[in-house]
């Protein structure tokens, strides 16, 4: 079955895909796939801040341009997926817990703060990136799917390994416990599916297989910095994606011939 014609809009998790669609092109046994990448941190595709995201002109000339020519029948969703490094990976000079079910508070030193003061936290860092997507669905008359963001890298020692952009402030700075950062992941990914609901965005969840016994990133997929994942992370998620543009396919020749 001949696959939709696929736009990928994101920031930096657009990555992994990239190079696990590659490797697929680079394999004699794999099939890439229809995807077209458009990078919204390049210059050209940079979003357009002073314009509403009800329009399309949200997104520059490039991108709109980009749309007119590919004709995409499904928009591939990477963005909003790393504030919740950027609130959590180093530790606040006060150190903060919450309680969110079924994840108790980690320790009564740290001061609790209320679910809601960390929701409102998060979302101030997530504005962005529920914009883009919000105007992802004034952008062409398709379906959109979401991809869901990769889990937090449990381990300090790989984080500290490989600090990238976050060198200068781990130099001084702790690395919060990993069990906050998961949480706060958790909650990241429920207000992403709030949205995608109100947008009427379908949304694939982290691939199965990926995380550990406790739903982190399994070592597999750490990417050589403290936020990404990697190829066999993007890999998986490109198995997932295969199959979701496959059934929305087959769904489009039903309709067709109904």
């Amino acid at each position: 079955m001949t696959l939709p014609k696929m736009l990928m809009i994101g920031h930096s998790h657009l990555a992994a895909l990239e190079t696990a669609q590659m490797q697929r092109r680079a394999s004699a046994t794999a099939r890439s796939l229809p995807i077209t990448v458009a990078q919204l941190r390049k210059p050209a595709y940079r979003m357009t801040p002073e314009v509403p995201p009800t329009s399309p002109e949200a997104f520059s000339p490039a991108v709109r341009e980009l749309v007119e020519k590919l004709q995409p029948e499904l928009i591939v969703s990477v963005v909003a997926g790393n504030a919740h490094t950027v609130l959590s990976l180093i530790e606040h000079p006060v150190p903060f817990d919450f309680v969110m079910e079924p994840h108790a508070a980690l320790d009564e030193r740290r001061a609790l703060l209320p679910l809601s003061l960390v929701r409102t936290l998060l979302e101030g860092q997530m504005r962005m990136g529920l914009r883009v997507m919000r105007a992802l669905s004034h952008l062409a008359q398709v379906p959109v799917v979401h991809l869901a963001a990769p889990p937090p890298i449990p381990s300090e020692a790989h984080i500290r390994q490989h600090p990238e952009a976050f060198a200068e402030a781990l130099a001084d700075g702790k690395v919060t416990p990993a069990a906050i950062r998961l949480k706060l992941w958790h909650l990241h990914e429920q207000r992403v599916a709030e949205h995608c609901r109100e947008l009427g965005f379908a949304q694939l969840p982290v691939p199965e297989g990926t995380q550990d016994e406790h739903g982190f990133l399994r070592p597999e997929g750490w990417n050589l910095d403290p936020a990404h994942a990697n190829a066999w992370y993007g890999e998986r998620v490109l198995q997932q994606l295969e199959t979701h543009a496959a059934a929305l396919a087959a769904s489009s020749v039903q309709k067709a011939t109904a």
